[in-house]
C-alpha cells in the first residue's frame, strides 16, 4: 500500500462492488491489517483521516465479521484520540464509536477499554473510554444474557471505580453508564447508583468548603 490514497480508493471500490460477499475477500482483511495501522499511525492528518474512512466503511460493511480487526486496530485508535491535531483526534474518535455501533467489541475488546478507563495518566484518553464504554452499553448490552459475565463484571467494577475519577468530564459519563447498565442490570445496578449518590455529594461538600475557605 505504497500510496495510502490510491489503495484506500480501490478497497472502497471493492466494498461498494459487494466484493465482500466472496470468501477470498474475508482471508485477505488479515493481510491487510498491518498496512492499514501503518496508515493511520501515519500522523499525516489527510492519511489519517483517509484510513479511518476506510476503516468505518469495512466496519459498516462487514459489521460483526470485522469484530477481530477492532480488536487489533484499537490501540492505535486510542492513541490518536489524545492527539492535539483536531482531524486526526476526531477521525479516530469517530472510527472508534463506529466499531462500537456495528461490528461490536470482543471481550479482550472490553476489557482494554476498562483497563485504559481506570488506569490511563491522560484525563482526556479516560473520558473518551467512559463515553465509549456507555455507547457500547447502550448499543450492545440489549439483555442480561447479551454479554458474558466477566464482562458484565469488568465493565460494573470499571463504573464503580471511574465515578470517582478525578476528571468531571470522565465523571459525568461514568454517571450516565450507571444508568444504561442499570437498565439491563437493575440488581446491579442499585449499587452503582448507591456509589454515584455517595460521590456527587462528597464533590458537593467539598466545593462548599473551599467555597468557604476561600471567602
Amino acid at each position: 500500500m505504497a500510496s495510502p490514497g490510491g489503495s484506500s480508493e480501490k478497497l472502497e471500490g471493492l466494498l461498494l462492488g459487494e466484493m465482500y460477499k466472496f470468501p477470498a475477500f474475508a482471508r485477505m482483511i488479515p493481510q491487510l491489517r498491518h498496512a492499514l495501522r501503518e496508515q493511520v499511525q501515519d500522523l499525516r492528518s489527510s492519511v489519517v483521516k483517509e484510513s479511518c474512512v476506510l476503516l468505518c466503511h469495512f466496519s459498516r460493511t462487514l459489521g460483526s465479521d470485522f469484530i477481530e480487526s477492532v480488536e487489533f486496530f484499537l490501540p492505535a485508535l486510542f492513541k490518536l484520540v489524545v492527539q492535539s491535531v483536531q482531524v486526526i483526534s476526531e477521525s479516530s474518535d469517530g472510527t472508534t464509536r463506529v466499531f462500537i455501533c456495528n461490528s461490536s467489541l470482543t471481550q479482550k475488546s472490553v476489557a482494554f477499554v476498562c483497563q485504559t478507563t481506570r488506569e490511563d495518566r491522560d484525563a482526556k484518553l479516560r473520558a473518551r473510554c467512559a463515553d465509549y464504554l456507555l455507547l457500547f452499553l447502550e448499543t450492545q448490552a440489549t439483555s442480561t444474557t447479551s454479554l458474558p459475565e466477566p464482562t458484565v463484571q469488568d465493565i460494573e467494577s470499571t463504573i464503580s471505580v471511574c465515578l470517582r475519577d478525578a476528571d468531571p468530564q470522565a465523571r459525568a459519563s461514568h454517571r450516565r453508564a450507571v444508568w444504561a447498565f442499570s437498565r439491563i442490570f437493575p440488581e446491579r445496578g442499585e449499587k452503582l447508583t448507591r456509589i454515584s449518590r455517595s460521590v456527587s455529594v462528597q464533590t458537593r461538600h467539598r466545593r462548599s468548603i473551599g467555597i468557604r475557605t476561600r471567602n
